[in-house]
């Protein structure tokens, strides 16, 4: 167990994390990653949510700041 922890900071370092059947038989190591995707899907939903999609050049902006993420 306390190889996730490790793997976790390893992976905020690295920001790449591949998931295999490995990363979930560590199920601390899963739930830790789950939550760092929740996150970031939560932070997407509020911009989108708070982007006039009426007006082509907000969505245009958006999509660009989301594709360089």
């Amino acid at each position: 167990m306390g190889d996730s922890k490790a793997n976790i900071d390893n992976k905020k370092e690295n920001d790449d994390v591949t998931i295999d059947p490995v990363i979930c038989y560590n199920l601390s190591y899963f739930k830790d990653l789950m939550k760092e995707y929740r996150k970031l899907d939560d932070n997407i939903m509020l911009r989108l949510n708070s982007t006039d999609t009426h007006s082509q050049a907000a969505c245009g902006a958006f999509f660009q700041q989301l594709a360089k993420a």
